[in-house]
C-alpha cells in the first residue's frame, strides 16, 4: 500500500500493465502462473484488434505491410491503366 501511494510512475505502459495485474490478483480463482503471454492474449491483443486499420499500420514499412501477400493481392484495386503504365515504366527502365 505504501509503495502504491508513494511511487512516481515514469512510464504509462508499465503502470497500465501493473494496474491490470493488480486488479486481476484481487479477483478469485486466478490460475497461477499468469504469464506475460497470458496478459497480452487477454488485454493487449483485443486492444490492438479494436484499433482502426490506419492506426494499426502506422509506422510499418511497405515491405512489412506487403509481406505474405500474393502478387494478385498486391495488384488488387489497381486499374488496368495503372497496371499498364507501371509495366511500361518497368520496361523502359530495363532497356
Amino acid at each position: 500500500m505504501f509503495g502504491d501511494k508513494n511511487y512516481h510512475w515514469r512510464g504509462s505502459k508499465a503502470k497500465k500493465l501493473l494496474n491490470d495485474l493488480y486488479e486481476l490478483y484481487f479477483k478469485e480463482g486466478v490460475v497461477m502462473p499468469y504469464t506475460l503471454e497470458d496478459y497480452y492474449r487477454e488485454h493487449v491483443d483485443p486492444y490492438i484488434e479494436s484499433l482502426s486499420p490506419e492506426v494499426r499500420l502506422k509506422g510499418l514499412s511497405p515491405d512489412v505491410r506487403l509481406k505474405g501477400l500474393s502478387p494478385e493481392e498486391r495488384l488488387k484495386g489497381l486499374s488496368p491503366e495503372e497496371l499498364e503504365e507501371y509495366l511500361a515504366k518497368l520496361k523502359s527502365k530495363s532497356k
